[in-house]
Parts: structure tokens; C-alpha cells; sequence
């Protein structure tokens, strides 16, 4: 598919697996490029479901992403399922969990320090064993007074997720990066409109990514 939709790809068009997403900054632009996509598309003998095709949106809801002209942000009722979910009884539910809020780590701040004591209690559990699904939902799992809030305070985390900002061509872009002995973290922000008379602390900034991590070993 990539290989396909080279033209247009990260310019006006995302693909995830079979799913496309075209973009563009105004209509006319719009109308061009979907011009182009359907020429690829006949070009390499392809087609769109009109069943799950729509057009000329303005706002989106694509890979459990929200995104719009003014970002891109998880869908509220993906972290609301999240948030409502029961302390895991096995170490497949737990498995299930954490597979899902890492999906969203790109815009929670600090992901891995509220995450690292659930990971620790999953690869305790699992041990030397096998990682697969099957095999993780016959493990039954325990936690400690300590886990339990931990894992709340992942659910707790889960509703501070941010907006990512769409970056600006013409912004001036920030990386701050911070690490202490067990964990790293890196934001990547962007500033549309750099003051020169202002410190970087006080500009204006907009996230665009957040990353973050644990040391072992």
C-alpha cells in the first residue's frame, strides 16, 4: 500500500493497513489530491467501500484518533472504556490493558513512571513463560496495596491526555529531554510564532509528541 500511495504519503495521505486518511490544508487542494488518489488507485488496480468511505469531513475518527484542523486527539469513549475497566484477574486482562494505554503514550506526559509498577507485577507474573495471549489469560494475577493505586493512577492519567497540535511548517521547533536513575523522558513542541524578546520558557508552545521510558538492568 505504501509502495502504492508513495506519491501522496505523509504529504496528503496516512495509511494504516487498508485504511486510508487524505488531507488537505483547503478544498481545492482537497479536490486535487483525491484526484490523484483515485488515478493511483485505478493505476494499481484497487478499490475504496463506498460503505465505509465519506468525504469532505471535517473531523475524523480514525485508529482511535480524533483529528480535526485543530489536532489530533483520542477518542473520549476508547478512554472511557479504559477508565472503567475492573482491576485485571489475570495476567491477560492486565496484558490487554497495558497493550491499550501504551497505545495512547504518545500524548500522556510522564507515561512511563505511571506505568512502570503494573509492567513490573505483568513480567512477574508472567515469568519465564510464554507472552502469548493465550497463555498470559490462564495466569491468574494479585496485587499489592501499592499496584492497586498504581493502577488507578493509570486510569487517572488516561483523562489528562493532551491534544497533539498538527506542526507548523513555519514554526520553530523544541525538544526537551529530561532523565533521572530509572526513567527518560522527550517532549517535542513546536512554536508558531517565536518572539525573540521572550525567554524559550515563555513562548507559546504546542505539544506535538511525548515520549518517555524506564531504565533496567
Amino acid at each position: 500500500m505504501e509502495r502504492c500511495f508513495a506519491k501522496l504519503l505523509y504529504k496528503h495521505l496516512l495509511i494504516w493497513i487498508d485504511d486510508l486518511l487524505l488531507y488537505a490544508e483547503d478544498v481545492d487542494t482537497y479536490l486535487e489530491k483525491l484526484g490523484e488518489l483515485f488515478s493511483l488507485m485505478n493505476e494499481f488496480g484497487l478499490k475504496l467501500s463506498a460503505a465505509k468511505s465519506s468525504l469532505f469531513q471535517r473531523s475524523v475518527k480514525w485508529c482511535g484518533k480524533i483529528i480535526d484542523g485543530d489536532g489530533v486527539r483520542h477518542d473520549p469513549q476508547r478512554i472511557a472504556a479504559l477508565r472503567e475497566m475492573p482491576l485485571p484477574s489475570t495476567a491477560g486482562d492486565l496484558q490487554q490493558f497495558l497493550c491499550a494505554c501504551n497505545w495512547m503514550r504518545d500524548s500522556l506526559i510522564s507515561y512511563a513512571g505511571h506505568v512502570q509498577t503494573l509492567q513490573k507485577r505483568l513480567d512477574v507474573t508472567l515469568g519465564n513463560g510464554k507472552r502469548t495471549k493465550r497463555a498470559a489469560n490462564k495466569l491468574p494475577v494479585t496485587f499489592t496495596d501499592t499496584e492497586k493505586a498504581a493502577f488507578e493512577q493509570v486510569k487517572d492519567c488516561l483523562a489528562s491526555a493532551a491534544m497533539l497540535a498538527h506542526p507548523s511548517p513555519d514554526g520553530v521547533l523544541s525538544v526537551f529531554t529530561d532523565a533521572s536513575d530509572t526513567a527518560w523522558s522527550v517532549i517535542v513542541m513546536d512554536v508558531e510564532k517565536w518572539q525573540s524578546d521572550k525567554p524559550v520558557a515563555d513562548q507559546t508552545h504546542r505539544l506535538l509528541h511525548c515520549l518517555s521510558g524506564t531504565f533496567s538492568g
